[in-house]
């Protein structure tokens, strides 16, 4: 069946219209991962900032490292 010039010109603005649905569906996917990194970041500081005030320097720094392995661990499984 051959297409009529408005079948023709409904489909290209259909075609237009699910690109840019879906560009923008990126686009909030992005902003979804990054407000989640935000804010897996903020509750893990604030965790951590209220035990670490009750924590002598050496204590702070003998945990310093597993703190940066779990904050890379976060960020890491935040950007798959």
């Amino acid at each position: 069946m051959k297409q009529t010039t408005k079948e023709k010109y409904n489909e290209i603005n259909q075609n237009i219209f699910n690109s840019n649905l879906f560009n923008r569906l990126d686009t909030l996917n992005d902003n979804l991962k990054t407000f989640n990194q935000i804010m897996s970041s903020l509750l893990f500081i604030v965790i951590k900032d209220s035990t670490l005030k009750t924590m002598t320097t050496n204590e702070i720094e003998k945990i310093s490292p597993i703190v940066n392995s779990v904050a890379k661990t976060i960020n890491k499984n935040i950007n798959v």
